[in-house]
């Protein structure tokens, strides 16, 4: 049995939420969805006529391969119940495989802003004010320091308010090339209409819903999210930055701080030539939330210089200690270098903590010097941290100056977390000592760690 809508003229996403809705109900109840054209779509761009503008949007949404109605056919009245039912928009994966979108382009984040027939004197009620806004881009500026696209039917008098940097405002351009690109953002913030909420629905992405939360006419999809900025910090990145890189590949809402000492390994992490031939490593817009920190870490009490002992086996095997007089592995040394070294705890005065009220996870691999760096900053992590990762020492440093209590052995580790109210976990993603505060217990299990 064939099954068709037909609303009124209306903008392009009331239409096209329309039709989606429709293919969710065909399939919810094994109809056939036919297609009865639409009658002349609001806002038509200026070079085209209404009938040119249908058109493309019958190409670009695949209306046109669908079979056309007849008289005969029942149409669907598009009620509340149909157009605020999560499960038709959730089904309609078959009239979306027929979208061939103009525009394919994918910019890391895109906000949509509906100003053209709505301000707070007109429709007052799907109004969202520039403070808003300005919030929303605070929270994502506070974890990403690329460049965000604001796409709008306004002018750009009616976001003069929008004064932060790194934003690229683009008014009244072509709703179907608009519509392109929102759908194919990396992370989309729907605004309040049809328009932005229809191009939502195809993007495949990251969709975020701060702004529709309440009151809104379409449902919220449960996949999409919401706006939350936290961070990591990875010590010792070596030259790939495999951990951030695994890290910022599965959360959009994250900043790392990284830190890494050796010269070669800093060059290697700025090209990102590593990915080339380890697909698991930084790419070039990832710096887009990343710090390096040029530092190796130790507990020292003023920034100071040491040496850095650089072994010809491999460069991400460097460290502060020489190694062990029994470690044939490495090969011998290949230099001995000079780096700047601070302690964790000088790192943690000049963190933001109002930016990021905890730290989500810790991973240390500072070759034998992990227990050290911990140590140095334990009053702030015990507070402020809820996972942390350290390798122990294999036996290929020289801690024979350290006193037995201090040496960075899985022992020693455990029994010093233990003590400071952390507990051991055997975690599926880590494969070093792993721990976790009792402080953060009712969170523990919402953040992702990873650990190679």
């Amino acid at each position: 049995m064939n099954r068709y809508i037909d609303i009124p003229g209306n903008g392009l996403g009331a239409h096209i939420v329309s039709q989606l809705v429709t293919s969710g109900f065909c399939h919810n109840f094994n109809f056939n969805h036919v297609y009865k054209p639409m009658p002349s779509i609001h806002h038509v761009p200026k070079d085209n006529t209404a009938k040119q503008y249908n058109k493309r949007v019958e190409s670009m949404f695949g209306f046109d391969k669908l079979n056309k109605y007849n008289e005969s056919d029942c149409e669907i009245q598009y009620t509340q119940e149909l157009y605020t039912n999560k499960y038709y928009i959730n089904s309609s994966d078959k009239l979306k495989s027929l979208y061939n979108p103009i525009n394919k382009t994918s910019y890391e984040w895109v906000i949509h802003i509906r100003r053209n027939d709505v301000s707070q004197n007109q429709n007052n009620d799907r109004f969202i004010s520039i403070e808003k806004y300005s919030e929303i881009i605070d929270k994502i500026q506070s974890f990403y320091k690329g460049t965000i696209h604001i796409y709008t039917d306004g002018t750009a008098e009616d976001l003069k308010e929008l004064t932060q940097e790194h934003l690229i405002i683009i008014c009244k351009s072509d709703p179907l090339e608009t519509f392109a690109i929102m759908s194919h953002a990396k992370n989309l913030v729907i605004g309040y209409s049809s328009f932005s909420y229809s191009a939502a629905v195809y993007n495949k992405n990251h969709v975020y819903c701060d702004l529709i939360q309440e009151g809104y006419f379409h449902p919220v999809l449960d996949h999409w999210r919401t706006i939350k900025p936290h961070c990591k910090i990875d010590i010792g990145m070596s030259k790939e930055g495999i951990q951030p890189a695994t890290w910022f590949r599965q959360e959009p809402n994250l900043f790392v701080y990284g830190f890494e000492p050796h010269p070669n390994n800093l060059k290697r992490l700025y090209a990102c030539d590593c990915y080339v031939s380890d697909k698991r490593s930084l790419v070039p817009e990832m710096h887009n939330r990343l710090e390096i920190i040029p530092m190796a870490l130790a507990n020292v009490s003023e920034k100071t210089t040491m040496d850095f002992h650089i072994p010809n086996l491999d460069d991400g095997c460097s460290s502060l200690l020489k190694a062990h007089p029994d470690n044939k592995m490495y090969n011998g040394v290949k230099d001995v270098i000079k780096v700047n070294v601070i302690s964790l705890a000088m790192f943690f005065e000049t963190f933001d903590f109002k930016k990021f009220p905890y730290i989500d996870y810790i991973k240390l691999d500072a070759q034998g010097l992990d227990l050290d760096i911990v140590k140095s900053g334990i009053e702030t992590i015990k507070n402020r941290v809820v996972w942390l990762t350290m390798e122990p020492d294999g036996g290929y440093y020289d801690e024979s100056a350290i006193e037995p209590q201090n040496r960075c052995i899985r022992e020693n580790l455990i029994s010093y977390m233990n003590d400071n109210d952390f507990v051991l976990f055997n975690h599926p993603n880590t494969s070093d000592p792993t721990f976790y505060n009792r402080k953060f217990s009712d969170i523990k299990d919402d953040i992702f760690i990873f650990q190679h």
